[in-house]
Parts: structure tokens; sequence; C-alpha cells
């Protein structure tokens, strides 16, 4: 669980294990495509296609997306479906992008812990911020990618 050291000062959840130099490079080239593509932001699913046939990805939505072009995982359509699954997940991060990029679990657990002034324990993760919760707006990608490279900087 993250800890709030001060006011607006939080640590952050570790890798699972050190974080690779490719694994560093897949999450720069995830906070590169947050920041540059904020018009493609969704939310409540890794990705929907919208009836006009244009995608919407959430935060960890992207990162699968990223996950497909290397060939890490498969993604399927399904004709009946708006929602394409991504190693049978159509909502969080299947176990193959976890352990590839290095993220520390399938909601992305990397911190601040939004919710430690309300009294409650409880560690957020990116697809909240990407989705809003218990009141919160939801985060654009660009805030989503500043929690990411904040993660970063302090794991590497």
């Amino acid at each position: 669980m993250e800890a709030k050291t001060s006011a607006n000062e939080y640590t952050f959840n570790p890798p699972k294990s050190p974080l690779t130099p490719e694994q560093i490079a897949i999450i720069k080239s995830w906070i590169r495509y947050l920041r540059a593509n904020p018009e493609m932001q969704g939310r409540n699913r890794l990705t929907t296609i919208r009836k006009d046939g244009t995608e919407r990805h959430c935060c960890l939505g992207v990162l699968c997306e990223i996950a497909v072009d290397a060939g890490v995982v498969e993604r399927s359509d399904i004709l009946s479906s708006p929602h394409p699954t991504y190693g049978g997940s159509t909502s969080s991060l299947p176990s193959e992008v976890v352990e590839w990029s290095g993220v520390p679990s399938y909601v992305g657990l990397i911190g601040p812990n939004w919710l430690e002034d309300r009294g409650a324990h409880k560690e957020v993760g990116l697809s909240m911020l990407n989705d809003g919760f218990m009141g919160h707006h939801p985060k654009t990608f660009a805030e989503i990618a500043d929690e990411i490279s904040g993660w970063l900087h302090e794991n590497t």
C-alpha cells in the first residue's frame, strides 16, 4: 500500500521486480501515447468500438494495444460486442501484459492512494483514475501520464 508522506507527496508501489530496460521503454512509449492522443480516451472498458467504427481506450487499453503491436497478447474482436478482448479480458490487463510491461497489477496499482484523505485504506489503480471513482472526476490521459511518469521516476 502507498503511504502518504506529506499533504501533497506520495510514495508509489514498486514493480514486482526491478524494471528491465525493455520495460522502461514500453512504459515511456505508453506515456508518450497518452500525452499525444487525448481524444482517444474512453471509459469503463479497455477498448470500446463506437457505432461509427472509431475506437476509444482507457489508459490500460492503450497499453494493451501496444502489447498487441508487440505480439505479446492477442486482441479478439467479437461481432456482437463493442468491446474487444485482450487475452480474454475486456476490463483489466491480462497477465501477459502485466508481466511484459512491469506494471504491478492487472488494474495498474501504481499510486497514489487518493482515498487516504477519506480514511479509507484502498489502493487506487489507473483504471479507477481513468474512469472516476467515489465522487472523484475521471483523470485525463495527460494527468494519468503524469502519475505513470512519477511511478517510473521512483522505480528507475
